[in-house]
């Protein structure tokens, strides 16, 4: 594992994480994207939105779990489909953050 000390990090840099129904990108969907840009040393607004597992995708009830989440309210959230051109939209909005996107 690789250890950045805070003097090495970016001063512009966004942190952002995603949890998932399991460990397969191939079985299990995405349940969660959280992001925050850091522009000049100073946290701005964060994105943070759930999304509903694409049909077919394995839920395991573990990931339900560690994420304090129901699969009643897992259907509730937004399409994965509607989520993500926002959270793209949302980075590409961010003042000064050029970020390599293309993965």
């Amino acid at each position: 594992m690789t250890t950045l000390y805070l003097k090495e990090i970016p001063i512009n840099h966004l942190v952002f994480d995603v949890e998932t129904s399991g460990l397969s990108n191939e079985h299990h969907a995405l349940l969660q994207i959280a992001a925050i840009p850091v522009i000049n040393g100073i946290k701005g607004e964060p994105f943070v939105s759930y999304c509903k597992p694409h049909k077919g995708a394995i839920i395991d009830p573990k990931a339900l779990e560690v994420n304090k989440l129901t699969f009643e309210q897992i259907q509730t959230f937004p399409d994965a489909q509607e989520v993500i051109p926002k959270f793209i939209e949302w980075v590409d909005n961010q003042p000064r953050l050029h970020l390599q996107r293309n993965f």
